[in-house]
C-alpha cells in the first residue's frame, strides 16, 4: 500500500506542478484514465473526474479506493483517501512556497500523525529533486528512505523521471498515460 501511496503522491506532484497561469482552453486534453504497472507486474487502472480543469476525485478500479481533492485557489492543498467502503484511510497535505510545491505529507487516519514526507527542491535548470522520508509516529523522527527522484520538464510538461537508491542503482517502473 505504501508503494501505491507513493506512486499517487508522485502523480499528485505532477498534477500540482502546473502554475496557476495555466489556463484550460479548447485544445486542452485532460487525463481521464491511466494505468500504473508496479515492479511486481500488478496493474492499477485509475479514473479521474474533473470540475472544469480541477480534479474532483480519482478512483482506482481494482481496489475501489478513492482520492478526493481540496483546493486553495488553483493549488491542490489536501487529498483525502478513502477505502472501498468509504472509510478515510489517510490524508495527503500539500505545502507551497510561491506556488512551488515544497512538501507533501501523508497523515494516517487512525493516529493522525505524519507517516510519510516528500520534500521537493526546484532547481534552476527546471528540474525538481525529490527526497522521500518516513516519520516515526511515536518519536516524530524522520528517516530518509533509500531512494530519490528527479523530474525533468519541457514546455511545462513532465518528460522524464529518474529514481535512484543510495547505491546509485536505477529503479525501474512504468506509467502509461
Amino acid at each position: 500500500m505504501k508503494k501505491l501511496a507513493l506512486g499517487l503522491i508522485t502523480f499528485m506532484m505532477i498534477v500540482s506542478s502546473c502554475s496557476k497561469e495555466d489556463a484550460l482552453n479548447q485544445d486542452t486534453i485532460l487525463l481521464k484514465k491511466y494505468t500504473s504497472t508496479m515492479a511486481n507486474g500488478q496493474i492499477f487502472t485509475n479514473t479521474i473526474t474533473y470540475n472544469e480543469n480541477k480534479i474532483v476525485d480519482l478512483t482506482q478500479q481494482e481496489t475501489g479506493n478513492k482520492w478526493v481533492y481540496t483546493y486553495t485557489g488553483n493549488l491542490i492543498t489536501k487529498v483525502n483517501v478513502y477505502n472501498d467502503i468509504g472509510t478515510l484511510t489517510w490524508t495527503i497535505n500539500y505545502f507551497y512556497n510561491n506556488d512551488n510545491l515544497v512538501t507533501i505529507e501523508t497523515v494516517g487516519s487512525l493516529a493522525p500523525t505524519i507517516i510519510g514526507r516528500a520534500t521537493y527542491t526546484h532547481n534552476s535548470d527546471s528540474t525538481i529533486n525529490v527526497v522521500y522520508s518516513e516519520v516515526d509516529s511515536i518519536t516524530n523522527q524522520e528517516t530518509i528512505r533509500s531512494w530519490f527522484s528527479k523530474y525533468y520538464f519541457a514546455n511545462g510538461n513532465l518528460v522524464k523521471k529518474e529514481s535512484t537508491d543510495n547505491n546509485g542503482s536505477l529503479y525501474t517502473g512504468k506509467n502509461t498515460y
